[in-house]
């Protein structure tokens, strides 16, 4: 997958190319022109830059180095910029790539598609090395543990027995896709409890408003029972007769009032007048009772004769007749006044009569229309309530539903959620399982008897059956060499973006002679599939034929011969 890294004053390498073949065993030797060798040779091989030619192509696709150093002092000395490239190809995806990663005066990062001819690279740095990532198809940690192995790092027995699951799970995106699965059921089983949940209370509240439209329907269709024995037609003609008919009456009750005024004035008058004539009278008749007894005339005192009493009687009776008379006539005026004032006054107490009966009439009239009117407004109100319960009954339809298939969907998120946990586990069991057979293998290479075991949220190693921390410096060197090869394997098996190449750096060291042997073997096994750099000073690797020399001299390293 890689074929080709290219170095510029990367650390003490001013300029490398290293093209990955795709098998066999390549010996890196280094030759310190710097340093004088302590074994008698003529120049050391340490501090050449061995090491450096792979944390080169460490920091190029993860921007990270083994040392603990400053980023700006992997730049060259007497240089202002790094550039490291690393060449890419995805055969059977028809993809390859260029990564390129600077430092310096340049600080950029760029995924050059060849395919495309164009740089695919995003703006962050943090989601440009998850763009590399992914297509590496390994992280950080998987890579070192897998495709690298170092002797100064903290290689996989010497990790915390939960970091060690850790990075089994992340060679298996295994932790990260069930965690995700876990929160989605767990979340869509939530989502749908609380749906469930808000729909029950929707339910409550229609059937609620639907029993309270049922209330208001009855009392509308109660007060609508009213019968009515007419149309509203016939009402509305009745309405208008009989206020035709009370005006009618009205005018002629006023007629009369005027008519009534007049014959009260007339009675007035008659009564004075049979008053002026009465008193007349009552005058004249006192006159005449006076001349009757007269004897004496009451001004001159003489004698009243008789011819003469008799003919003031005569001329004083006619007058008394004709007053008396009139007085009779006034009275009899009178009386006919006040007979046609009692039939006026009887006419008009009918009339009022007849006028309060027929706005009586006029009232029950317009009180029925109005009835009528009103049972018409109750039979649209009627109709609309059934119109709301009706879609209230179907809303509510429609949210049990909505319930009975959210009770369906949360059983089966509420399966996962149990069952996501175990299956996780199963599969950890499976592929601790796959990794121990795949050690035993390496481990009868190396007369070895170690094994993983799989403790709550933790994985132990045992070698003989103590744990790995109770073992010699030489037999964890040899487990780790086991664990390494067993961690690739299984990364082969769970990439489709394997590596074309394995790295192993001073692998003999703290291995006595049968070790060193055994480990050979291993690696001249793996070789027939895979490309397998050894960095090592060993004097004893004088059979290798494939090396790659790298030379420092004045503070520079170079590949011999590049």
């Amino acid at each position: 997958m890689i074929k080709k890294i290219t170095i510029q004053n990367f650390l003490s390498i001013e300029k490398a190319t290293i093209h990955f073949q795709d098998k066999g065993v390549i010996l890196v030797e280094g030759i310190n022109k710097d340093m004088p060798s302590t074994d008698g040779n003529v120049n050391s091989s340490n501090g050449a830059g061995k090491t450096a030619l792979f944390e080169a192509l460490i920091w190029c696709l993860y921007g990270k180095t083994l040392r603990k150093i400053l980023i700006d002092d992997i730049i060259r000395k007497d240089s202002k910029q790094c550039t490291v490239k690393v060449e890419i190809e995805h055969s059977c995806l028809s993809l390859s790539y260029i990564i390129a990663r600077n430092r310096g005066k340049d600080n950029s990062i760029v995924i050059w598609d060849l395919v495309n001819n164009c740089n695919i690279a995003k703006k962050d740095s943090r989601e440009i090395n998850s763009q590399i990532e992914e297509i590496l198809g390994t992280s950080f940690n998987m890579f070192l543990n897998s495709i690298y192995i170092g002797l100064n790092l903290t290689n996989f027995s010497e990790m915390k027995p939960n970091q060690r699951l850790v990075l089994i799970e992340d060679m298996m995106q295994n932790e990260g896709v069930f965690k995700a699965a876990l929160k989605k059921s767990k979340n869509n089983s939530d989502s749908l409890e609380n749906g469930i949940f808000i729909n029950q209370n929707y339910i409550r509240t229609w059937a609620e408003s639907i029993k309270g439209l049922k209330e208001t329907e009855d009392s509308l269709l109660s007060k609508s029972v009213i019968q009515i024995p007419f149309s509203e037609e016939e009402l509305q003609q009745k309405i208008k007769n009989t206020k035709e008919e009370k005006n009618k009456l009205i005018q002629k009750n006023n007629s009369l009032n005027l008519k009534l005024d007049t014959h009260k004035k007339e009675i007035n008058t008659l009564r004075m007048q049979s008053i002026a004539n009465e008193t007349k009278a009552s005058s004249h008749r006192a006159d005449l009772e006076i001349l009757k007894k007269l004897d004496k005339c009451p001004t001159c005192q003489q004698s009243v004769k008789k011819d003469q009493r008799k003919y003031l009687v005569s001329t004083l009776l006619p007058k008394l007749r004709q007053e008396e008379q009139e007085a009779n006539k006034a009275n009899q005026e009178k009386v006919n006044v006040e007979k046609e004032l009692q039939e006026f006054e009887n006419s008009l107490n009918e009339n009022r009569d007849l006028v309060e009966k027929l706005q009586k009439q006029y009232f029950e009239a317009t009180n029925q229309k109005e009835i009528i009117s009103i049972k018409k407004s109750l039979k649209e109100d009627c109709h609309q309530l059934k119109e709301q319960a009706t879609n209230f009954s179907s809303k509510i339809k429609k949210a049990s539903n909505k319930i009975d298939k959210s009770f369906e969907d949360k059983k089966y998120y509420d399966f996962w959620t149990i069952s996501l946990p175990k299956i996780r586990w199963q599969i950890l069991k499976d592929v601790i399982g796959y990794l121990n057979k795949r050690i035993n293998f390496y481990a009868e290479q190396l007369n070895l008897n170690c094994s993983m075991v799989l403790k709550d949220k933790n994985i132990e190693i045992y070698m003989h059956n103590k744990t790995i921390g109770h073992c010699s410096s030489g037999e964890k060197r040899r487990v780790d060499m086991c664990l390494t090869f067993a961690l690739r394997d299984l990364f082969n098996n769970l990439s489709n973006n394997t590596f074309n190449f394995l790295i192993i750096d001073e692998p003999f060291d703290s291995l006595d002679g049968q070790g060193i042997n055994d480990l050979l073997t291993i690696l001249a096994g793996l070789s027939n599939k895979l490309a397998i750099y050894v960095v090592s000073h060993y004097p004893g690797l004088k059979n290798i034929e494939n090396r790659l020399v790298i030379v420092k001299e004045k503070g520079k390293s170079s590949l011999l011969g590049s």
